[in-house]
């Protein structure tokens, strides 16, 4: 009886074993492995055998590819719709976390100093900015259109006869004279190197306020519009700024590849009072000038529009119909899309013109700027001013100090500025337990 149970023992831990059997995987076994091989990386539903998934690499996004077959290359970035940050609703990878649908409060002041003058210097570092709070400093820098010489102002152009002159020409149609423009790309590195660091990889603004874009009479005179005919026949002064603006990112990109975007100061700028003053002008504009414009804009990486305070309209009731018009003309040249994702608003400091010059804005006027900015969905926002005397250094501190912190320290009460709700951010409660009876022999 005891050698039976053996035997009967051995046999069965024969037939556990497999030995017999044949070697060829089951069919299911089979099926899961073209599964994994055919199905896209995106599928919820593909099975994915553990032994593969450790020894292979996750197949690229879309349908993978046998491991004998070279991945294709990616896709270029298409230069026509370059973005600052990967749009929250379409993560780079299937596996990526998804990002936030609000990015967060950003403030960034931008204090020039004009170094050459001796009642300038030093003045910045003496300037105190709020603490504990999403206020920054030298992460978007700006190089402005007052660029250094390139030596060869007063030397004469063989050519003409004339003193070169200054780097920047009168009007744009003859910047973009190849004469002028290498001259122009030529200087491009001194530009940046006087600016922006070369390991800088932060946001620039690069500001041109030499000409206008919008090519009515009102912002292009009749001057303007007479050398634009004579030296581009048949060319719109946005299709010169178009590729004024590609060739000099271009050749920025060249000499600052670390640079995160590059944006331009107020490109597409109007002035709110024009619809006002030339409504046929602005109705011309808006049915034939409207698109071409907002098409020259089209590769700037970081929309920068202007939302500086409107003194000249005294008005309440005025001020906010030019508000609206303001926003509609920053809608039109670049999206609200873009302008909310991407994009950083300039807010000023101090009045520059009318009976309040050089005052400083009360924290009520930089509310209003900060809320017309922030109704087209902005959430970055960038606070510049000039320091050239101590003065005026005193007026931007009064400014931080009065308006500035109040005001953010209030809107971060409202809304947190990692973009969620007062109720989203605040800390967790412990549910309440039910209150039971009291036990007879307590």
């Amino acid at each position: 009886m005891q050698h039976a149970l053996i035997c009967l023992l051995l046999a069965t831990m024969f037939s556990l074993s497999g030995c017999g059997s044949s070697s060829t995987p089951k069919p299911q076994e089979r099926q899961e492995w073209r599964l994994d091989q055919s199905a896209p990386a995106t599928d919820p539903n593909a099975k994915r055998s553990p032994k593969v998934e450790m020894r292979l690499p996750d197949p690229p996004s879309g349908p993978s590819t046998p491991p004998s077959d070279p991945a294709p290359p990616a896709a270029p970035r298409s230069p026509a719709a370059p973005t600052v940050a990967t749009s929250p609703s379409a993560p780079s990878t299937p596996n990526a976390p998804t990002a936030p649908s609000t990015p967060p409060f950003e403030f960034h002041v931008q204090f020039s100093v004009q170094e050459h003058l001796p009642t300038a210097r030093g003045l910045k570092g003496t300037i105190r900015l709020p603490q504990g709070l999403p206020i920054f400093e030298n992460r978007v820098l700006i190089v402005y259109e007052w660029r250094p010489e390139d030596g060869k102002e007063k030397r004469i152009n063989p050519r003409t006869g004339q003193p070169y002159g200054p780097i920047w020409r009168p009007t744009l149609a003859e910047q973009m004279q190849p004469e002028h423009l290498a001259r122009h790309l030529a200087t491009m590195e001194q530009w940046l190197v006087t600016w922006v660091p070369r390991s800088f990889d932060g946001v620039v603004c690069l500001d041109v306020e030499a000409w206008p874009l919008k090519g009515d009479e009102f912002h292009l005179g009749r001057a303007y519009q007479d050398d634009l005919a004579r030296r581009a026949p048949g060319k719109k002064q946005s299709e010169l700024m178009a590729e004024f603006i590609r060739v000099t990112q271009a050749r920025a990109r060249e000499l600052r590849p670390n640079v995160k975007a590059w944006g331009w100061w107020g490109m597409g700028i109007m002035h709110p009072a024009w619809p006002v003053w030339k409504p046929e002008q602005y109705a011309a504009w808006k049915s034939g000038g409207l698109e071409v414009d907002a098409l020259a804009l089209q590769n700037i990486q970081a929309p920068m529009p202007v939302f500086y305070y409107p003194t000249q309209f005294t008005d309440a009731k005025e001020r906010a119909e030019a508000w609206e018009r303001i926003k509609q003309n920053w809608i039109a040249m670049y999206g609200r899309e873009r302008l909310s994702r991407d994009g950083y608003a300039y807010l000023n400091a101090r009045h520059d013109d009318g009976p309040r010059k050089n005052e400083a804005l009360t924290r009520e006027e930089f509310r209003e700027c900060l809320e017309q900015a922030r109704s087209l969905g902005m959430r970055r926002f960038i606070i510049w001013d000039s320091v050239d005397t101590p003065q005026r250094r005193d007026t931007i501190q009064k400014f931080l100090d009065t308006a500035v912190r109040p005001e953010v320290e209030a809107l971060l009460a409202r809304e947190p500025a990692d973009g969620r709700t007062p109720a989203e951010a605040a800390p967790a409660q412990p549910t309440p337990t039910p209150a039971t009876r009291p036990s007879s022999r307590d």
